[in-house]
């Protein structure tokens, strides 16, 4: 909210039910734009409730996931905001874990519902970022969040040529590493952080998940050094 001015566009990937979409369509006001990504019907629904709710005209809502390819998937409903497109692990650990198992994983939030309920599927769509960007002629944004419970590398890689346009500045990803599919780590995402053009790197610790702020060389006097890596270790 510090960063982006009125006039900027922002993409939110992983919006839910819209708390960072409703404060930084205010923040970049009617000249600016939000884009926001939320495949799950449930919480689609109450993201368009809750732009309704505050007026506001400068959200754009997709009910798709997005991804590196445009196709279908499975996205499994386990509680609120713990909805995974990677069915293979929750599955795993919905026959294995118990909660404490799961809390020393790295599912802390999720793990009380992976250890006693059944888990329901939804089908949604898959789409390529950069594709979905240039077909619906949508602009570069200044500022990417991205919260999709393990699949980030899918959304970096289907989003590569838009992250790696100078006009967008600031990347904020949280990344869950007790989930991350087979053969992609930490380390992973931050090299293709780095390769999108992403010099100044900041990582936290939040319980099991890291949260990155990732940004380029400051074109509009956004206040920071550029080329280091801070915070927690990458793995």
């Amino acid at each position: 909210m510090s960063t982006l001015a009125p006039g900027d566009v922002f993409f939110d990937i992983g919006s839910d039910i819209g708390l960072f979409a409703i404060l930084l369509a205010k923040v970049v006001g009617e000249q600016g734009q939000v884009i926001a990504f939320e495949p799950e019907s449930r919480a689609h629904k109450e993201l368009e409730d809750n732009v309704s709710l505050n007026r506001l005209t400068n959200i754009r809502i997709y009910q798709k996931a997005l991804g590196q390819e445009n196709s279908k998937g499975r996205l499994a409903l386990i509680g609120r905001a713990c909805s995974s497109l990677l069915p293979s692990v929750w599955e795993a650990r919905m026959a294995t874990a118990s909660v404490r198992e799961s809390r020393r994983e790295g599912v802390v939030d999720c793990s009380p519902v992976i250890a006693s309920s059944t888990t329901a599927w939804e089908t949604v769509d898959i789409v390529e970022g950069d594709w979905l960007r240039e077909s619906e002629a949508l602009p570069i944004p200044r500022a990417v969040k991205i919260d999709v419970e393990g699949y980030e590398h899918f959304v970096l890689r289907g989003l590569k040529s838009t992250l790696a346009n100078p006009a967008c500045e600031l990347l904020c990803m949280e990344i869950h590493p007790g989930i991350l599919p087979e053969k992609v780590n930490v380390d992973d995402l931050m090299d293709l952080v780095r390769s999108l053009g992403f010099t100044d790197l900041d990582v936290h610790l939040r319980q099991t998940e890291i949260h990155m702020i990732a940004r380029k060389a400051p074109s509009r006097g956004l206040g920071f050094a550029g080329g280091q890596h801070r915070g927690v270790p990458s793995t």
